[in-house]
């Protein structure tokens, strides 16, 4: 079955927070955006994201709704339920996950979610 959603860690997979830098190339990001539904599941908060999202002008890759902080929610990571929301939200079939951390794979495994860590992607020239 093909990937209908991919879902991003922020911080430390998709951006480097301060300096805000983007970590995934932007074409990249753009070539996905064409082809997938993009999400964001962080435990950052909502407006530091956005304004994050602003600066790097990527925002537009991300609907308001594909994006889900710990002001959305009262779950943390690692619940896997977080993972779940954003399936939800786009009704997908084949969702992955893309973290920087065991933790963030340890959540997809418990969601049932494939996993790539975020390395893997920028070495494999983000074959998904």
């Amino acid at each position: 079955m093909k990937n209908d959603l991919i879902i991003f860690d922020f911080a430390g997979t998709l951006v480097r927070m301060r300096p805000p830098v983007l970590l995934i190339d932007r074409s990249l990001l753009f070539q996905y955006f064409k082809k997938y539904k993009l999400a964001i599941v962080t435990g950052g908060k909502r407006r530091e994201t956005l304004n994050i999202l602003d600066k790097l002008k990527i925002k537009t890759f991300f609907p308001d709704l594909s994006i889900i902080t710990k002001d959305d929610t009262v779950l943390r990571k690692p619940n896997p339920k977080l993972l779940y929301l954003a399936v939800e939200e786009y009704r997908a079939i084949a969702p992955i996950y893309v973290g920087d951390k065991t933790r963030d794979r340890k959540m997809a495994e418990s969601a049932g979610i494939p996993f790539i860590y975020s390395q893997e992607l920028l070495l494999s020239k983000g074959i998904l």
